[in-house]
């Protein structure tokens, strides 16, 4: 089976040539102190899949511009076409500059700013994440700008931010949202507060859902609940809400993604994509199609 991987990422924290701060992301950088090309199209060759096409997202460089520039003069290394989403911090004074300078490197195809923030617990705090960026006016204005640059964004929320997201994205409905990794619903934290989650989580899906701008990416399954792709109760219930998630979004608004190497840790190749495969394995070959290859042949114009 052919498909598009459209999410993955490469960075080198041993050289920082691109900005790479390792603290921002731990034991995985201690782990992954270098991750390149190579190593990715090895990982991607043993899914036991064709890899036809990818997107390489921004991995929380501290030089954005300098990042996307690393990433394009790398791209013959990969052998197939390659897009790029690029980090910005949509809030800065000078962001319609960095968006104008961003949109004219070749691949670019859209901004990732990860906004996931909550008033009380800072285990729901990401790095580099200052502040409630929907409560910004800066940071609205900025987000406006997308569409002057033929930009999507990829969204990158906690469940308690979606439903105040989607009153806010309805008035941009020209700018295409990705949202990322299933809408990041962290469980395994207690029955009653999963249970809170998961309410909050499904109410922000389909608020999200109804804007016919909004598709989904299906990763980062182990980061929703360690352990769902050895423990079978865990397993049935990851598999229940991705299928969930397609029903609401329907196929050709969902995708699946390595997220590697975040997802490498967890998962290895060959049994991520094994996990998508089974997880539709009844549905048609048209949307199966869709949610390996065409969804993301379409949103990221590839």
């Amino acid at each position: 089976m052919d498909f598009i991987d459209p999410h993955f990422h490469i960075w080198d924290f041993k050289t920082k040539v691109a900005g790479h701060n390792p603290s921002f992301l731990g034991s995985l950088a201690e782990k992954y102190p270098t991750y390149l090309p190579e190593d990715y199209l090895k990982d991607m060759a043993e899914t036991g899949l064709k890899l036809k096409k990818a997107v390489f997202l921004e991995a929380l460089s501290e030089k954005p511009i300098e990042e996307a520039l690393w990433v394009k003069n790398q791209a013959q290394k990969f052998g197939i076409p390659l897009g790029i989403v690029a980090r910005a911090d949509l809030s800065k004074p000078n962001i319609d500059e960095t968006l104008k300078t961003l949109s004219k490197i070749e691949g670019i195809r859209g901004i990732r700013q990860i906004m996931n923030y909550h008033p009380t617990d800072t285990t729901l705090i990401f790095p580099s994440v200052e502040r409630d960026y929907f409560k910004s006016d800066d940071w609205k204005k900025g987000y406006s700008s997308l569409e002057k640059y033929n930009m999507s964004f990829d969204l990158h929320l906690n469940p308690s931010q979606y439903k105040e997201a989607a009153d806010f994205l309805s008035g941009y409905p020209n700018i295409p949202v990705i949202i990322d990794h299933l809408g990041s619903p962290k469980l395994g934290r207690g029955f009653g507060q999963d249970a809170k989650t998961l309410q909050l989580w499904r109410d922000g899906m389909v608020a999200l859902s109804l804007l016919k701008n909004t598709t989904m990416k299906i990763s980062s399954l182990s980061y929703i609940k360690e352990g769902w792709d050895k423990d079978l109760e865990t397993n049935t219930l990851l598999k229940d809400l991705v299928r969930e998630i397609i029903v609401m979004f329907g196929s050709d608004r969902c995708m699946f993604t390595s997220n590697y190497p975040v997802d490498k840790v967890a998962t290895g190749p060959s049994v991520l994509y094994g996990q998508f495969k089974s997880m539709v394995s009844d549905f048609s070959e048209s949307e199966q199609k869709n949610l390996f290859f065409n969804t993301a042949e379409r949103v990221y114009r590839l």
